[in-house]
């Protein structure tokens, strides 16, 4: 089919692609299974046209999907750890996937910050910068969206330290720093998880 895919879900063997316009597609896997990947987050890029996801297969695994086959980058360093409950999204601004947070596999909340360039991972934020300044607090099943009007990565609620503890702050990435959205009036975050 045409068009770029509007989404794209896995499913044993299979693929899903739905484009703009016609029916969904269903395509077999020939060399990587990508529903064999774990806690899987996952985003778009318009621009190259692929969707990227991050799981689990073996340990952490980026693979990229170009509207036919998938595509593993095993072994790369540096790389985000293991985890589940990770956001993502992609910054059009910048050109790059935005991974935040997640948990170890014991369970223990994550608040890093990574980017991918189609190329490389960077650590862009650990919880507690160099210079002092803090970021989120650790959180797991965030969600994370692109503002193209703010041309910002907003992130919002989540589970807390602990996995009962739902979050209802909300916070906004430049590509550089996170900066704290202050709550206005009743515009109140809802405390959820899950995006």
């Amino acid at each position: 089919g045409g068009g770029q895919p509007v989404w794209v879900a896995l499913q044993p063997a299979a693929t899903w692609v739905h484009r703009e316009a016609g029916t969904p597609e269903i395509y077999g896997v020939d060399d990587f299974d990508p529903s064999y990947l774990r806690d899987v987050a996952m985003t778009f890029d318009p621009g190259r046209g692929r969707a990227w996801a991050f799981g689990t297969y073996n340990g952490p695994l980026l693979v990229d999907y170009d509207g036919r086959d998938w595509h593993p980058h095993p072994g790369l360093s540096p790389s985000p750890s293991e985890r589940y409950g990770q956001a993502m999204t992609f910054d059009r601004a910048q050109s790059v996937a935005v991974l935040f947070g997640g948990r170890g596999p014991t369970g223990t909340a994550l608040c890093d910050t990574w980017e991918w360039t189609s190329r490389a991972w960077g650590r862009k934020a650990a919880c507690t910068t160099n210079d002092g300044t803090t970021g989120p607090p650790t959180r797991s099943d965030a969600a994370l969206v692109y503002d193209p009007l703010l041309r910002r990565t907003l992130l919002f609620s989540g589970r807390g330290a602990t996995s009962t503890s739902l979050l209802t702050d909300a916070w906004s990435w430049d590509g550089t720093s996170w900066t704290a959205l202050p709550v206005q009036g009743n515009h109140v975050v809802p405390p959820r998880a899950g995006g």
